[in-house]
């Protein structure tokens, strides 16, 4: 049976899913300020698949690997979303509203992959 922490950071996870594809699809839209490239996007559905995969193998699986990956990858886009702050202001209200959401839910994300009874999940 799977700890209560990683069947928070699984539901966590699923609601932050909708919330993401939210931002993506205003990102293309704007075609963030016209730098994205073909490949540039190609680049971060690759990223995002990776990023499910991870998040999912740690959960399901108990994968410390996976678990790491996925706390890099979080923690590296945390900061892309800093350094790109001016540029998300420029969206709209909805990704000014919603970048910090998502940070706050990958945070605890991150903190509930963390917890003394996930680790035990993670040793198994």
């Amino acid at each position: 049976m799977r700890p209560p922490a990683i069947v928070h950071f699984e539901i966590i996870f699923l609601i932050s899913l909708p919330l993401s594809a939210l931002m993506s699809f205003i990102m293309y839209e704007q075609d963030f300020m016209g730098m994205m490239s073909d490949s540039e996007i190609a680049i971060d559905s690759v990223v995002s698949l990776i990023y499910v995969a991870m998040a999912l193998w740690a959960s399901r699986f108990g994968s410390n690997f996976a678990r790491w990956i996925f706390t890099i990858v979080t923690i590296i886009g945390i900061i892309g979303f800093a350094l790109t702050i001016d540029e998300i202001r420029r969206m709209g209200p909805v990704m000014v509203f919603s970048t910090p959401a998502y940070i706050v839910l990958q945070t605890a994300m991150i903190i509930f992959l963390f917890t003394s009874d996930a680790r035990s999940w993670f040793r198994k």
